[in-house]
């Protein structure tokens, strides 16, 4: 009989970057015969309330960006009805369901206002169940900082421990004397994605996969794309100043990785793809603690866009993926033992 287990994490977000990490470490749990299901959160008193983010937008970027979340949750909502789902309740009535993963992504970032931050993701309200941590970031939170944001968290509940950034492990070590395992993305532990992408026909351009880019940026990003005749894209973010801008399921977001003759990006989990699909990549650190983490553990600082190199030399040298994914693979044989161990299955 499979053994039973859930998952708590940001497995209903549009972002394809959350969900692809919740879809990961399904896949790979249930690769050790288990089956899975997402705890059901309710915004409700369990959760501490964001900040409401405001900013000034034109009637014209509301209306786009309206548009966009619509089509995004519509190609959102098929991926997601893949995933069972179980109440707070039920799991706690649930006695032959003896483990709760929490993560991964950026659950213990209380300065990340752009979820709600459920008790849940810190350990709480759940009764006679072994809470393990996978992969969580806080990014640069730090004891302090969530001290002052509720002093009753103190990680005593969970069963294991594990983050992917150094900057997340050494808040974990402000409350816990053990030593804390430091494991991969979950999306990492699966590499091959090709079950869910979905191949494009485009070619010669650049994919251009980010938040937020400044001024300065944004004109070397668009001289680097003239001067070599490649088309910008951007997926699932609107960019005025991109050639295209798609709305991409994660299947299709991978697929445009996949045939991007070079990625620039922003983001954690732009980086993550990129390193998978084996691409020519450049990455800009606007908030980026858990990206130069990333880059750093496998010897990619050199991909880094800062004030002494350009796009086009950092793209000029080449990436030995030889030896990247010699180290993916220790670090994933290690993140796998954790799983295991944690869960008794060794």
């Amino acid at each position: 009989m499979k053994e039973k287990v859930a998952i708590c994490t940001l497995y209903d977000s549009i972002n394809c970057g959350t969900f692809l990490q919740a879809w990961s470490l399904k896949k790979n749990l249930e690769r050790m015969d288990c089956d899975v299901f997402f705890v059901e959160l309710k915004n409700n008193n369990s959760s501490i309330s964001k900040k409401n983010k405001v900013s000034k937008v034109t009637i014209k970027e509301i209306i786009i960006k309206l548009i966009r979340k619509i089509k995004l949750q519509i190609k959102f909502k098929k991926l997601k009805s893949e995933f069972k789902l179980i109440s707070l309740d039920d799991l706690n009535n649930d006695n032959a369901m003896k483990y709760v993963f929490v993560g991964s992504d950026e659950l213990w970032n209380i300065k990340n206002d752009s979820f709600h931050h459920y008790k849940e993701f810190f350990g709480y309200n759940f009764k006679n169940k072994k809470i393990i941590a996978y992969a969580p970031s806080a990014n640069d939170v730090t004891a302090n900082d969530l001290k002052k944001y509720d002093s009753s968290i103190n990680f005593d509940n969970f069963y294991k421990l594990s983050c992917r950034d150094k900057k997340t492990m050494h808040l974990l070590q402000a409350y816990k004397k053990e030593q804390i395992t430091k494991v991969v993305d979950p999306t990492m532990l699966v590499c091959d994605f090709s079950e869910i992408i979905v191949n494009n026909n485009l070619n010669n351009y650049i994919l251009v996969y980010g938040h937020e880019f400044t001024d300065e940026q944004i004109r070397n990003i668009v001289n680097f794309s003239k001067v070599n005749r490649l088309k910008t894209v951007s997926v699932t973010k609107y960019f005025s100043w991109c050639d295209k801008n798609i709305v991409a399921s994660p299947g299709e977001f991978l697929g445009y990785v996949k045939n991007a003759k070079y990625v620039i990006t922003g983001t954690f989990h732009g980086s993550v793809f990129s390193i998978l699909m084996k691409k020519n990549f450049v990455v800009y650190l606007n908030n980026g603690n858990k990206i130069l983490d990333l880059l750093s553990d496998y010897h990619l600082e050199n991909r880094i866009v800062q004030s002494n190199n350009s796009i086009e030399e950092i793209l000029q040298t080449t990436i030995d993926y030889e030896e990247v994914y010699k180290l993916l693979e220790d670090n994933k044989m290690q993140s796998v033992t954790y799983i295991k161990n944690a869960m008794n299955k060794e």
